[in-house]
C-alpha cells in the first residue's frame, strides 16, 4: 500500500507539526445543515488520515440567523468569521 503516511499532528511527510486550522462553518439557506454536516465529516476524515488538526465552530447565518438573533448575519457570526 503506497502513499504518504501521516502521524498524528505531523505533516504528510513527517515534517513539523501542522498548525490547527480554524474553520467557521456557516450552514445557511443555500448550503444547509445536511450538506455542511457531510462536508465536515469528510474534513474530519481528512484530518484523521493526514494529521491535520481542525477546530470547527458553527454559527447561524441566513434564515437560521434570523430565527436565532433577528438578523441574517448575527454579530456573533460576523465576529467568529473575523481573523483572530
Amino acid at each position: 500500500a503506497g502513499g504518504l503516511v501521516a502521524r498524528e499532528g505531523l505533516g504528510p511527510l513527517g515534517g513539523g507539526r501542522m498548525p490547527t486550522i480554524r474553520i467557521v462553518a456557516l450552514p445557511g439557506d443555500g448550503i444547509g445543515p445536511e450538506v455542511t454536516g457531510a462536508a465536515l465529516q469528510v474534513l474530519e476524515e481528512v484530518g484523521a488520515r493526514w494529521g491535520h488538526p481542525f477546530q470547527v465552530e458553527g454559527h447561524p447565518v441566513g434564515w437560521a440567523g434570523v430565527r436565532a438573533a433577528g438578523t441574517p448575519l448575527p454579530e456573533g457570526t460576523l465576529a467568529a468569521c473575523r481573523i483572530r
